[in-house]
């Protein structure tokens, strides 16, 4: 009996079908243990924004880069990275998703550019904004606008929400924008312009810390910053452009020689139309917050705790903000030299040198004057946020003596 052979045509034919069944089982093995590396997308819902969730693996480096994983909440992506503390995630994240690098933007599918913020820092000034801010750039997954402040509903009340917008920094959807204005908390009408300007539903970052200390502060702060500014000389919000439409207006910093003379009428009474006095009434303030925006969408932080141990407060602003993890006890460290905490990663970093500024000697009656006037103000606050806040555990005796 005569085998049957195959003819040529039909041999090259087989060859051809085990090469691509080689290469289909070859492709789908990577793929299988590129699935195992990178994690396939997922989705959930969570509210009305897409949150991406990425894995870094720390030995693997950017080859690790997990995939999307998407929760349903909002018009935009907002990455959640796992950061591992071995890692320099700065590197990871604007490498590979960022709109810093013109590649990944095209390769990635970036949509960047300048937005609304996520987030708004209100306040309250002098009560650890500055440090906040300097310790919260170091997450790659935030983005701050670059001017200082942006003053757009106080100082500049006629400038368009466009242009408010373009003060903003590129980011993609996979970032949180976030810019700061501590003038913001004081003025009455601000909580209704940005649930009209921007979003009913944006977040809020609020830090407050001991008033009689704040206001100590300030007024170092307007020395230190406005040396030559003559005594008696009215300085502040009409100098800088308020509108008469808002309440405080006719509020204004007062600089006497002393700190006594600026914040004590001449009975002997605390002048609280004086911007140092007036802005540690944070109950009056706050209640104007509480009446437009609910009070899960603003986080208060201890300015006071804050300047102690920084670290709970940025971990607690992390969940707030729904960004993923990043601060640890790897990232911040203590600088002895300086006598406050600095960032410890991608490199070591402090803040300027205006930070930590010699502060006046006020006499013990003066700040036990102080203490007295803002006591119900701080006992309200307690009311309204449910929370003690460290500087209301002191007497005054403790903190005068």
């Amino acid at each position: 009996m005569k085998r049957k052979c195959l003819s040529p045509r039909s041999s090259v034919a087989a060859i051809c079908i085990c090469f691509i069944l080689i290469m289909i089982f070859a492709l789908s093995g990577n793929s299988r243990q590129g699935e195992q590396l990178l994690g396939s997308p997922t989705h959930r819902v969570s509210g009305s924004r897409h949150v991406s969730q990425l894995t870094l693996n720390s030995r693997q480096g950017e080859q690790l880069l997990g995939s999307p994983t998407h929760r349903v909440s909002g018009s935009r992506h907002v990455s959640q990275l796992t950061l591992n503390s071995s890692q320099h995630p700065f590197t990871l994240f604007q490498s590979r998703w960022s709109c810093k690098n013109e590649r990944a933007i095209k390769t990635r599918n970036l949509d960047c550019k300048s937005r609304l913020p996520d987030v708004i820092g209100i306040g309250a000034k002098k009560c650890g904004t500055g440090a906040l801010e300097f310790f919260l750039r170091g997450h790659p997954a935030l983005h701050i606008a670059a001017v200082v402040e942006a003053h757009q509903w106080d100082w500049h009340p006629t400038r368009s929400i466009e242009k408010y917008r373009q003060l903003m920094p590129r980011t993609s959807q996979y970032q949180l924008t976030m810019e700061k204005t501590p003038a913001y908390f004081v003025a009455d009408d601000i909580p209704a312009a940005i649930a009209r300007d921007v979003s009913r539903d944006i977040k809020l970052l609020l830090i407050l810390r001991d008033p009689v200390k704040r206001a100590i502060s300030d007024y170092t702060h307007i020395l230190d910053v406005f040396p030559k500014m003559a005594r008696k000389q009215r300085y502040g919000t009409r100098r800088r452009g308020r509108v008469p439409k808002y309440p405080q207006a006719n509020i204004s910093y007062v600089i006497e020689d002393t700190f006594e003379t600026s914040v004590l009428n001449e009975d002997g009474t605390v002048n609280a139309d004086n911007a140092i006095i007036f802005t540690g009434l944070y109950s009056r303030h706050l209640r104007n917050w509480f009446k437009i925006f609910p009070r899960k969408q603003i986080l208060i932080l201890d300015g006071d705790l804050f300047s102690k141990n920084p670290l709970p407060q940025l971990q607690a602003t992390e969940s707030f903000l729904g960004l993923p993890k990043y601060f640890d006890a790897d990232k911040i460290y203590f600088d002895k030299a300086k006598g406050f905490f600095c960032l410890a990663m991608p490199y070591k970093l402090c803040m300027e040198r205006t930070k930590g500024r010699k502060h006046p000697k006020v006499k013990r009656d003066t700040l036990r004057k102080l203490y007295t006037f803002y006591e119900p103000y701080d006992k309200e606050l307690e009311i309204l946020t449910g929370r003690n806040f460290s500087w209301m555990n002191l007497n005054n005796d403790e903190v005068t003596g």
